[in-house]
C-alpha cells in the first residue's frame, strides 16, 4: 500500500528519515485539516455570493500558503530530497497548479476546479493511510467486510420469512437498522422467524461494535506506545552523544598532555 502512495505521488515522509521530519509532517497535517474544514464553507459562500471576490482571492491565497510551506519545509528538512520529492511528486503538482494568479484568467477556470479536486486529494490521502492501519489492526478490514457480507445477507433473507417486509430493499434497510442499533421503527419483523433473525442481528450488532471499539483503542494505545518508545530512544540517543564528546574531549586532553610531555623532553 505504500508503494500505491509512492506511486501517485503522495508518499509522505519516508519511514528511514529524521524524526525534525515527522515532526513537521505532523504539525503540517493541522493546517491541512483546516483546510478540510475550510473549503467546502468557501465553496458555499462563493456559490451564494456571501463572499466577496477579495476574500475568495485571500482564501485562495491562505489554502495555497499552506500546501507551499508544508512542502519547501519538508523538502528542506529530510535528508534524501530528491527522493521525497520523487515520492511525492503530485504534492509539487498542486501547489504549481493551485497558484492563485493562474486562476484570475478565465481559460483556466475549467483547471483551477481540477486544482481544488487535486486539494481534496491532498487531503484525503494522509486519512486513508490513517484509515489503512486502523483496518489492518487485528484484521479489522477483514471482520468488517464480513459483518457487511452478513448483514446484507440477513437483510434479503428476511424478506422470505417475514411479510413485513416486502421487498429486499427494505430487508437491507432494516438490517442495517438492526445491526447499527439505530431502529427507526419504519419496518420491523412480525413472524417469529423474523425475529429470531432480527435477535441474531442485535448480538452480532452488538459484539461488531463492540470488537471495532476495541480495535480502535489497541490501534491508538499502540501509537501512543511507539511514540514513548520514540521518545525515548531519543533520549538515550542525546545522553550517549553526551557520553562521546565527554570522551572525545578527555582523549584531547590527554593528547594535549603527551605533547607537552614531548616538547619537555
Amino acid at each position: 500500500m505504500y508503494n500505491l502512495f509512492n506511486v501517485i505521488g503522495l508518499a509522505g515522509v519516508a519511514k528511514d528519515e529524521n524524526p525534525h521530519a515527522f515532526k513537521y509532517e505532523k504539525i503540517f497535517q493541522y493546517g491541512i485539516s483546516l483546510v478540510a474544514i475550510w473549503l467546502p464553507i468557501q465553496w458555499y459562500c462563493q456559490q451564494r455570493a456571501i463572499f466577496t471576490p477579495l476574500d475568495i482571492t485571500i482564501s485562495n491565497w491562505f489554502i495555497w500558503g499552506i500546501l507551499f510551506l508544508e512542502i519547501v519545509t519538508l523538502t528542506c528538512l529530510v535528508e534524501n530530497k530528491k527522493k521525497f520529492l520523487a515520492n511525492n511528486w503530485l504534492g509539487l503538482v498542486i501547489v504549481l497548479v493551485c497558484f492563485p494568479p493562474l486562476w484570475w484568467y478565465p481559460s483556466l477556470i475549467t483547471a483551477a476546479r481540477f486544482a481544488r479536486l487535486l486539494i481534496f486529494l491532498r487531503i484525503l490521502v494522509p486519512s486513508s493511510k490513517t484509515l489503512i492501519e486502523i483496518l489492518s489492526t487485528n484484521k479489522l478490514g477483514t471482520t468488517l467486510l464480513v459483518a457487511i457480507v452478513v448483514t446484507i445477507f440477513c437483510g434479503l433473507s428476511i424478506t422470505f420469512f417475514d411479510p413485513a417486509i416486502r421487498t429486499p430493499w427494505d430487508g437491507v434497510w432494516w438490517a442495517w437498522e438492526t445491526v447499527t442499533t439505530v431502529g427507526y421503527g419504519d419496518e420491523a419483523p412480525s413472524t417469529v422467524a423474523g425475529r429470531l433473525i432480527a435477535i441474531a442481528l442485535m448480538i452480532f450488532g452488538a459484539g461488531l461494535f463492540s470488537l471495532f471499539t476495541a480495535n480502535l483503542s489497541a490501534y491508538f494505545v499502540s501509537k501512543g506506545n511507539l511514540n514513548k518508545s520514540m521518545i525515548g530512544i531519543k533520549k538515550e540517543e542525546d545522553e550517549l552523544m553526551q557520553r562521546l564528546r565527554s570522551i572525545e574531549k578527555q582523549l584531547e586532553d590527554v593528547q594535549k598532555h603527551l605533547k607537552k610531555l614531548d616538547t619537555k623532553k
